[in-house]
């Protein structure tokens, strides 16, 4: 046995193949390498990354949804947040930036790909953001637009 029993590896029972971010992962198995895990924040909302086969960490769990890795890249929702301040019953209120993006093995979020928007962070109220953009080859991305239209971009990734 190389990696011992890991409880946050990801896979689904029934999982939606036409997905092709967290939902739509079957069995755990290694793409490029890496295969997913996820952490759950003191939030309550899980993080997503990837380990590689020894079972080390090879990308931090930071994503809120991420697609598995295909010639060394993989689509992911990464969410920022800044502390603003405490509302009068002393609870922290947070500024949140959500941004799709492509990364590598390593990684490095090499290519922003969209703002994302309407993503809310509450425990009872959150929902799983589905990606908008996926790898379709080494150098091309497809993209869904706020029209529902698909469009094929080259983005500069700098490996």
């Amino acid at each position: 046995m190389v990696i011992g029993f890991r409880g946050d590896v990801v896979w689904n029972k029934t999982p939606n193949t036409e997905n092709f971010g967290i939902e739509g992962i079957g069995s755990p198995k290694f793409k490029d390498g890496l295969c997913t895990i996820k952490t759950v924040k003191e939030d309550g909302i899980a993080r997503y990354g990837f380990i590689d086969k020894k079972g080390n960490v090879a990308v931090d769990p930071v994503f809120l949804n991420v697609s598995q890795f295909s010639d060394g890249h993989a689509v992911g929702i990464y969410e920022s947040k800044e502390l603003r301040g405490k509302n009068p019953f002393q609870l922290k209120i947070y500024d949140y930036e959500f941004t799709e993006v492509v990364v590598n093995e390593a990684g490095e979020m090499l290519w922003p790909i969209q703002e994302r928007q309407n993503i809310v962070m509450s425990k009872k109220l959150f929902k799983l953001p589905e990606l908008q953009a996926k790898m379709i080859s080494k150098d091309l991305l497809g993209v869904k637009d706020k029209s529902n239209t698909w469009k094929i971009v080259k983005p500069k990734l700098q490996d």
